[in-house]
């Protein structure tokens, strides 16, 4: 960006596209009229710290004139994925410890997918019901993957090698994340 292309680049912005703004500013402005950056040279500063609040206004603003000091950071490569639920409750009927590792177990791989990530471990925190530690039970694959139906097998047969106690709920976490592109290929 040349230097006399950012006002305007500024001005044209909407602000859905600036980091850092969420969904309820985005409300809060909608509200006001304002669309792109530039709405909100008629917002009065008092009307704008009233709707927003005095952090995000003050934030606003510098973002509008340029003067905006928020540090942009390179985002860090993702670690894991987590999906936690419990067992009864939401207005739904109680779910069982393996209906729910199978929610979870989905949603982790989904996300993974999603970001392009394979993973190498698995976590299994069952939540007993009575007040004791959480239960950890961990899976090791040799291939990282995504895939529910490459992990779901192992991971039914690690919870139900011991009884299960009565859960109150469950998490799945799925780790030693890699980029697929970076996944080794198999020699057999």
């Amino acid at each position: 960006i040349r230097p006399e292309d950012e006002e305007l680049l500024r001005r044209d912005l909407r602000p859905a596209d600036v980091w850092g703004i969420g969904a309820k500013t985005l409300s809060r402005l909608k509200v006001l009229g304002v669309i792109r950056l530039a709405d909100l040279d008629r917002v009065p500063d008092a009307e704008l710290q009233q709707t927003c609040g005095k952090a995000m206004a003050k934030r606003l603003d510098g973002i509008r004139n340029g003067t905006d000091d928020a540090i942009v950071r390179s985002q860090r490569r993702r670690t894991s994925f987590t999906s936690e639920g419990t067992t009864a409750g939401y207005a739904r009927a109680d779910w069982t410890p393996l209906t729910l590792l199978e929610a979870c177990l989905e949603r982790v791989c989904r996300r993974a997918q999603r970001a392009g990530l394979v993973g190498s471990r698995l976590t299994l925190t069952l939540r007993p019901h009575h007040p004791t530690r959480p239960l950890l039970l961990h899976l090791t694959c040799a291939d990282a993957n995504s895939q529910v139906l490459t992990w779901l097998p192992p991971a039914i047969d690690l919870m139900t090698r011991d009884p299960i106690p009565r859960l109150t709920g469950l998490s799945v976490t799925l780790a030693g994340l890699i980029p697929v592109d970076q996944l080794a290929e198999t020699l057999f």
